[in-house]
């Protein structure tokens, strides 16, 4: 699992952490390298093959559970 922070302004703006699951093979971690150099989390949309493999926060996920 890898966790992209937003940049601070990207923050200012409402955005949220991303957090992606089953991302750590090279072609994963080319993505994530690129979407961040791209902007990141409320900046830039990320590749389709890392929005299939976002998942919820675990404080979400949890709360779903209830």
């Amino acid at each position: 699992m890898i966790v992209v922070q937003p940049t601070t302004e990207a923050r200012r703006r409402g955005a949220r952490a991303a957090w992606i699951g089953w991302a750590l093979d090279d072609d994963a971690t080319d993505d994530v390298l690129e979407w961040v150099a791209a902007g990141g989390p409320g900046v830039a949309e990320p590749p389709a093959t890392l929005a299939l493999q976002m998942i919820p926060p675990p404080s979400e996920a949890r709360r779903r559970a209830r």
